[in-house]
């Protein structure tokens, strides 16, 4: 099984996301970390699995929460790009 790397700035957006969610409802950010650990094991087990959403990016959309996981399928690895909000500045991620 590859590994996985996070770029630097899709971390801050997965932290970001977490400490709103936690804001607004007591573990709901917990339950969005959840969520985006099961995503990424589940890219990691097959990779190749979600579409090709631009040029070699890859996209996995959360169940419950309006995020997508954008990420690239590399020979040695998977690397996140971003974990991105789905209403807000599409494509910001793509200079990454």
């Amino acid at each position: 099984m590859k590994s996985v790397r996070f770029h630097h700035r899709a971390e801050s957006e997965m932290l970001g996301a977490r400490d709103f969610y936690n804001a607004q409802l007591d573990d709901l950010g917990e339950n969005f970390i959840d969520e985006v650990e099961r995503s990424i094991a589940m890219i990691q087990k097959s990779p190749t699995r979600w579409p090709i959403m631009e040029e070699n990016f890859r996209g996995y959309v959360l169940q419950r929460f309006p995020f997508t996981i954008y990420y690239v399928n590399d020979p040695d690895d998977i690397l996140i790009l971003a974990i991105a909000h789905q209403s807000r500045n599409p494509g910001y991620w793509k200079t990454r």
